[in-house]
């Protein structure tokens, strides 16, 4: 395992042995780290469902809800969009299995038939009148803010949204028989449910945060250490990797973080004292995030050239004439 994979793990473990003490609150910690991954891995894993596949966009977390009495709010964990259905939903994250609120489902669930009634565009104007009550009212400004540039369209078009769902991400021992009230739900998830293989440059970092989050689902063992597996054939030096890429030019791919691009701005000397992995480009190891791995021709190709300029560099140093004037 890697120093960041084993921190990442190590993180994990710290936060996870707080669902054993009483009066911790996991969710409040749990939701900012699945929130950064949350719309590649709605998206994953639920390419195939019939109801609920498409295109994951987080618009807010925390999203205010008007509650019915007053201008106090009840915040829902994540409002996302599904640009493939053109679909608002309601996500709601808990991590313990008697934490579920039937109040706080009847909000959500009646928030989504005011969306499919009136269309969303209520959901701003909520805002403002949340925002005018409230003693932080540029937070609140600054959800409207968000709105506008995360929703395809801006607000406009966020009022011409008739479709909403509701989901919840839940413990598998939530799912008990009596739980039927989440059956009133357009989707309920489990934490064995989500992918664990996402696209992305922190591919290998959700891999280990998944598994971690599996524990929620009712299991008191401890999270075993666990990464990703190896998504490469070696590690080798800097000469060695320009000569299997002279030898098998596109038989084989590097890995670089930020692909060819990154390469090109890269520093000779930095690129001479770090190490590299490459694989086969065909039947390989793993996973990858194709952006981030380049064709043995493609490397060799940047590297010569920039040893080429930076020779070409040193030699027209060389031929300077001599400032006169010092002399």
């Amino acid at each position: 395992m890697t120093q960041p994979a084993l921190f990442i793990h190590q993180l994990m473990v710290h936060i996870l042995e707080g669902n054993q003490i009483p009066k911790v609150q996991i969710e409040r910690v749990v939701g900012p780290i699945l929130g950064f991954f949350l719309a590649e891995v709605l998206t994953t894993t639920l390419q195939k469902d019939e109801g609920f596949s498409g295109q994951y966009r987080v618009l807010c977390p925390e999203f205010p809800l008007l509650k019915p009495v007053g201008r106090q709010s009840s915040n829902i964990d994540w409002l996302l969009y599904n640009e493939t259905r053109q679909e608002l939903v309601f996500l709601e994250l808990k991590t313990a299995s008697g934490s579920f609120c039937a109040k706080q489902a009847a909000t959500y669930l009646g928030k989504r038939l005011q969306v499919l009634d009136q269309g969303a565009g209520f959901l701003t104007e909520d805002l403002k009148k949340i925002e005018k009550a409230s003693l932080a009212a540029d937070k609140y400004a600054f959800v409207q803010k968000m709105l506008a540039e995360r929703f395809p369209g801006g607000l406009d078009a966020l009022k011409t949204c008739r479709k909403a769902q509701v989901m919840y991400l839940v413990p598998a021992t939530a799912l008990q028989p009596e739980a039927c009230h989440l059956n009133r739900m357009g989707k309920v998830l489990t934490f064995s449910e989500l992918a664990d293989h996402i696209d992305g440059p922190f591919a290998s970092e959700w891999y280990t945060i998944c598994h971690a989050l599996r524990q929620l689902d009712g299991s008191s063992q401890p999270i075993p250490p666990k990464a990703a597996p190896e998504n490469y054939q070696a590690h080798t030096d800097f000469e060695q990797i320009k000569r299997l890429c002279r030898d098998k030019e596109v038989l084989i791919i590097v890995g670089f973080m930020g692909g060819e691009q990154a390469l090109q701005q890269a520093n000779l000397t930095y690129l001479r004292q770090r190490t590299y992995k490459w694989d086969r480009a065909q039947g390989g190891h793993g996973y990858k995030h194709q952006a981030n791995w380049i064709d043995g021709d493609r490397f060799l190709k940047v590297v010569n050239r920039i040893e080429a300029d930076l020779a070409a560099s040193e030699l027209a140093t060389k031929r300077q004439p001599p400032d006169l004037l010092g002399i």
